[in-house]
Order: C-alpha cells, then sequence, then structure tokens
C-alpha cells in the first residue's frame, strides 16, 4: 500500500502565517503539493520522526486551514494522518545530517531562495493520507 503525502509551504507575515500559492521564482511556481514525488511511506516515517511529531501548527494559515477542512469533509477524519511541521532550519539541519543522502528530500534549493526573496519565517506543513 503507497503513501500519499501532501505538504505545503507557509511564510510568516505581519504576524500570521500565509500559505505559499503563487509567488513566481525564477520563472516557476512552486508546487501547490510540495512534497516530493519519491516520498513514500518511508520518507514520510523518518520526516515525521525528525519533526518532532509536533501536530498541526495552532496558527495556520487561513489558506492552508481551507485545504485541510475541506479534505476532513471529503475523506472524514482519517484524511490527515500524523500531521506535523518543520521550519526551514530544521529542514536544513535535517538534510545537512544525511551524509549518506538516504532520504529525498525536500527541494531546499527552492526553499532557500524564496526565504531570501520574502525575507520571512517559512515552514513546511505535511501529513500522510
Amino acid at each position: 500500500m503507497s503513501t500519499f503525502v501532501c505538504a505545503f509551504i507557509e511564510y510568516q507575515s505581519d504576524d500570521c502565517w500565509q500559505l505559499v500559492e503563487a509567488i513566481e521564482l525564477a520563472e516557476r511556481e512552486p508546487p501547490y503539493n510540495f512534497a516530493p514525488p519519491s516520498w513514500g511511506e518511508y520518507n514520510f516515517k523518518i520526516y515525521y520522526q525528525q519533526s518532532g511529531e509536533k501536530d498541526l501548527p495552532d496558527d495556520l494559515s487561513v489558506g492552508l486551514t481551507k485545504i485541510i477542512a475541506k479534505q476532513l469533509n471529503k475523506f472524514d477524519d482519517e484524511a490527515l494522518n500524523r500531521p506535523s511541521w518543520m521550519s526551514l532550519e530544521e529542514l536544513l539541519e535535517f538534510f545537512e545530517s544525511d551524509m549518506d543522502c538516504q532520504y529525498a528530500h525536500f527541494d531546499l534549493d527552492y526553499l532557500q531562495q524564496l526565504y531570501d526573496i520574502l525575507n520571512a519565517d517559512i515552514r513546511v506543513v505535511f501529513w500522510a493520507e
């Protein structure tokens, strides 16, 4: 059985979080679902453990709250399996610790460029379905 992973990027603006939806960067838009295509149960499980199993942030963006509400209405409470999130700093730290390149990572170059453009805190919120 395969695992479908959802991952969305948020950035902090004026003391609230915003969903990254259509900020163009290097002539491309961010994927709506930012999870790497190669992710499955193995990579999700590792990231979930690395995240500290935080659950959803209390201060989700309005955009991501709407996405989650639609999924819950469509699939019931089982649509969000083990939700968590990681800051850009946590993602970079985990990537740097993966000396043997065992795991499929988020596109950290893109996240770093996004951080440089926005000059704001960034996090990736994710869960499995």
